[in-house]
């Protein structure tokens, strides 16, 4: 299949091409299972006997939507790394989720602090500008899922190499919050 947006085009590689490519660039993943009415366990067995092995070996990771989908792969392979995406943040969940991958507007300090207690880790999706990420590295969530990667990582350059007084004494404080509520 061929897809066109802004001038380009290009055809869509199959998983296992994309996999490969990536894993020849020394690239690490974080691959989305994502569903439909029609997924069954089946599938989730299938994805990890051929591809289990090869994400382990490459440390790639996987997150997906469905609870199903992440309690099945732990269960079928302990050794994956698996988050769980939540869009709200609502309540701390206890999953056997190695981490949790959360909707940025709902995603605070007090659950990212719950994870770290817990041993989870926090991927913040969908980071756009340089605001929420000052916002979610002052949180100190795990990483970031973003569509402007060069820009976030100017920012993260930024704030470490050369942080402003402003953002030096905001980290301060969170710092002292966190261990004031340990």
């Amino acid at each position: 299949m061929t897809v066109r947006e802004n001038g380009y085009q290009a055809k869509i590689p199959s998983f296992d091409a994309y996999l490969k490519a990536a894993h020849k660039h020394h690239q690490k993943l974080l691959v989305e299972i994502k569903t439909s009415s029609a997924y069954t366990a089946a599938d989730t067995k299938r994805f990890i006997d051929r591809y289990g092995a090869t994400l382990l070996a490459h440390h790639d990771q996987v997150h997906t939507l469905s609870f199903k989908v992440m309690r099945d792969l732990k269960r079928l392979d302990q050794k994956q790394f698996v988050s769980y995406i939540l869009p709200y943040n609502l309540t701390f969940p206890h999953t056997v989720a190695n981490g949790y991958t959360m909707e940025v507007t709902t995603l605070n300090d007090q659950f990212v602090d719950k994870a770290d207690r817990n041993h989870k880790t926090v991927y913040a999706w969908d980071i756009d500008n340089t605001d929420q990420m000052d916002q979610m590295m002052f949180m100190g969530v795990t990483g970031v899922v973003t569509d402007n990667l060069t820009e976030m990582q100017q920012e993260v350059k930024s704030n470490t190499d050369h942080p402003s007084y402003a953002k030096l004494l905001l980290t301060f404080m969170n710092e002292l919050s966190l261990t004031s509520n340990e």
